[in-house]
């Protein structure tokens, strides 16, 4: 009974000592604020995804499908999610519109729990300002010259929108009321002969533009329509003078049109020009980079609410800005030669700021074959992306120049070993919290990859620029990755008592 005794009081100690040696060795993603590491899949095979979760789901636990080819293909996305989650998987779904984002939502969050970590919507918002890719932010379309049209509604009762042109001063306010009419269309049908069906055709019943120019004149132009066929029943212009009085096209004097004091004023109209200041254009860009998705068809606020509180991105630039239009979490790229400590200032900035997520984006390093970095640089960047806070690590694959995009055996070691690393000594990957400050100006949308950047794409360097950019070269330099760059501003006073120092972009840096 005794020896029985003494086998068991050993067989306990043995199981206590496996705990403690299990507890020493919990990997930090298993802990209350997790980490999750993974690979895109961007080609257009259901198989091939498959195989590139089978390659990689014993030392990853997140699956990021980020392909066009299956946007509109919601069987594909779900065959390769459900594998992917049955494999032990997380998943995030990449979409480029707002109806299928919701309805993938619904889906992942009905079939994968947990496991569905959310929507990939739309890509690099705020790279694509910077770089004058973006040429239209919801309700706001900017134009290669820098002139703007902004509309204020449409629908099927009518529209409404202003039109900037910046070379001559003049504004443009454009207005009409539609009328609703059905209408025989006949189409050929390719077979022969014609086909006749009845649609909806809408018709402007009235029609005005109001013409603001740089002299202080304004000229009202309206139009009546026959509400049946569209064609014109009447049609009228006044020109509004400064000093009151009004002519008509002729050049008539006419007293019963009212004068120049009806209109909205030429100021009023200018305050709302999205180019004439970096507070304007940065109110556009957070308003319109998800319009798609707050606009768009799906009417239930429970399921578009539950849609934007699982948002990602990637970004290059203006990462702040991305969060303050509604993204949850955004993934700062590692690209080419660029500064990590400069993304990861900037990204982690913004998000422990705003109480956001952050995540890392591994992508090319070069524009043609091999494109990605070596396992080598990988380690460093998935260390650093671990030590500097990040919630996620993601490694880009595409495109398709092997069976696995652009992953080689040498990456797919380098994620096993850093896997490995996150088990058994992630103290090893080294601690870079965030620990000092630099606070630049609000609103400044600058890219901060040269001294000549521009600042929203849109505005040409000012006098902040060089030194901002040169201070961050020196910050970066001296403290790595345990810079923020934060925007000025009521919600950056609230968090700078936790920084053992802070910088600014007026005062002198040393």
């Amino acid at each position: 009974m005794q020896k029985q005794a003494a086998a068991f009081a050993a067989l306990i100690l043995v199981f206590l000592v496996s705990v403690s040696s299990l507890a020493a060795f919990k990997p930090a993603f298993d802990s209350c604020d997790p980490f999750y590491v993974g690979v895109t899949y961007c080609g257009d095979s259901v198989e091939e995804a498959k195989q590139l979760i089978d390659k990689v789901k014993n030392y990853t636990n997140l699956f990021v499908l980020q392909s066009g080819s299956f946007l509109y293909d919601d069987n594909g996305i779900k065959e390769i999610g459900d594998y992917a989650v049955n494999s032990g998987l997380n998943v995030i779904l990449y979409c480029g519109g707002g109806f299928m984002a919701n309805n993938l939502s619904v889906y992942g969050l009905e079939n994968w729990g947990d496991q569905f970590l959310g929507i990939y919507f739309l890509d690099e918002p705020g790279g694509k300002m910077i770089d004058k890719v973006t040429s239209t932010l919801g309700s706001t379309r900017i134009s290669s010259n820098r002139d703007v049209s902004i509309t204020l509604y449409s629908n099927e009762s009518g529209s409404s929108y202003i039109d900037f042109s910046l070379s001559s001063g003049e504004i443009n306010v454009f207005e009409s009321l539609r009328s609703k009419q059905s209408s025989i269309i006949s189409f050929f049908n390719g077979s022969g002969s014609n086909e006749n069906f009845t649609a909806t055709v809408h018709f402007d019943a009235f029609s005005s533009i109001t013409g603001y120019y740089l002299n202080g004149t304004i000229v009202y132009s309206a139009t009546k329509n026959n509400e049946s066929d569209g064609s014109i029943l009447e049609s009228k212009t006044y020109i509004y003078q400064p000093n009151g009085s009004v002519q008509d096209k002729a050049g008539n004097n006419v007293t019963d049109q009212g004068n120049i004091t009806q209109f909205t004023t030429y100021q009023e109209l200018l305050d709302l020009y999205p180019l004439g200041s970096y507070k304007n254009l940065a109110a556009a860009f957070t308003e319109g980079a998800l319009y798609e998705l707050k606009n768009g068809q799906i009417q239930n606020q429970t399921i578009l609410s539950q849609t934007m509180s699982k948002l990602f991105t990637s970004d290059y630039a203006l990462y702040w800005f991305d969060y303050k239009a509604g993204y949850p979490t955004v993934f700062a790229e590692f690209v080419g030669n660029e500064s990590r400590e400069r993304h990861i200032a900037l990204c982690r900035g913004a998000a422990e700021t705003l109480g956001k997520d952050w995540g890392v984006m591994v992508t090319w390093k070069y524009n043609q074959p091999p494109y990605l970095e070596s396992g080598d640089e990988l380690y460093s960047d998935l260390s650093l992306a671990y030590s500097s806070g990040a919630k996620y690590a993601v490694v880009f694959s595409y495109p398709n120049i092997t069976k696995y995009g652009t992953l080689t055996d040498e990456h797919f070691k380098t994620l096993e070993r850093f896997w490995d690393t996150l088990h058994k000594d992630p103290s090893s990957l080294g601690s870079a919290k965030s620990s000092v400050a630099y606070v630049i100006p609000a609103d400044y949308g600058f890219g901060f990859r040269s001294a000549e950047d521009t600042i929203w794409g849109v505005f040409p360097t000012d006098e902040y620029s060089a030194k901002i950019y040169s201070d961050t070269i020196a910050l970066t330099a001296k403290y790595g990755a345990k810079l923020n760059i934060l925007y000025d501003g009521a919600e950056t006073a609230a968090k700078l008592g936790g920084y053992s120092a802070a910088y600014y972009y007026n005062q002198t840096v040393t």
